[in-house]
């Protein structure tokens, strides 16, 4: 699971971006996945530019616990409430060449203490990623670059310090961070498929304040069905 991080954030600095490890990992026949970890890894593939679920382990997830079931339902349905934000993200990507998932360094040049971290990246310009990879965990160390960050599950929680901060973790959320001056659209509701999504759904606009009171925010949206639509319609952002 953490290699993972790097080998993605690595294909999206070559150029690559569609991209995704397999969730839970590729395991064998004779081989057993860790439940608390496979959630885990949910959570993370939430942010994957490319995410699949694939193994061989005797033991199949359905077998899970249904506190873990649900858990990873949760992760899979807030990852469908995030693909306004993916595919804008890859509308960047296949028109400017920008990475959909990046290293922190990539918008923090100057910050010295940022790049050897291997297991915190942004996905987009907004959203930082810091996923729990261990077992067990309830308090988890997290790097915050200069800025204001919000804690997406509570937004009052504001992190203003640069440097190595503990929060707490449980393993029924995620954690990830928005940087201040940003704003997060998504879908209010999931559906049954992302066409119904995207044509008949509402959207929410999570609006996150920069210390300016300022904040910014972009969609790309289409039909979802037509081919080729950047090439035949007047884009304007």
């Amino acid at each position: 699971m953490k290699h993972s991080i790097v080998a993605m954030l690595n294909y999206n600095m070559y150029g690559v971006p569609l991209v995704g490890a397999n969730i839970c990992g590729y395991t064998t026949p004779t081989e057993e996945e860790d439940e608390e970890l496979c959630v885990r890894w949910h959570q993370l593939a939430t942010f994957y530019p490319f995410a699949k679920r694939f193994s061989q382990s005797q033991k199949s997830m359905f077998a899970y616990s249904a506190e873990s079931l649900k858990n990873i339902q949760t992760a899979v349905e807030h990852r469908y409430t995030l693909l306004p934000v993916l595919y804008t993200l890859f509308y960047r990507a296949h028109t400017q060449g920008v990475p959909v998932v990046r290293p922190l360094f990539f918008d923090h040049l100057t910050d010295p203490d940022i790049l050897d971290i291997g297991t915190q990246f942004m996905f987009g310009d907004s959203i930082m990623v810091a996923p729990v990879l261990d077992k067990g965990v309830t308090n988890h160390s997290v790097y915050f670059p200069e800025g204001v960050w919000y804690d997406y599950k509570l937004p009052n929680n504001i992190i203003s310090d640069k440097g190595y901060q503990d929060q707490k973790v449980v393993l029924e959320e995620q954690t990830y961070y928005v940087k201040g001056g940003s704003v997060v659209i998504r879908y209010k509701n999931i559906a049954n498929n992302t066409h119904a999504m995207n044509v008949g759904g509402d959207y929410i606009l999570d609006v996150y304040l920069s210390s300016t009171g300022q904040s910014y925010g972009e969609l790309f949206s289409d039909d979802g069905v037509t081919l080729n639509t950047i090439q035949t319609t007047n884009i304007s952002s």
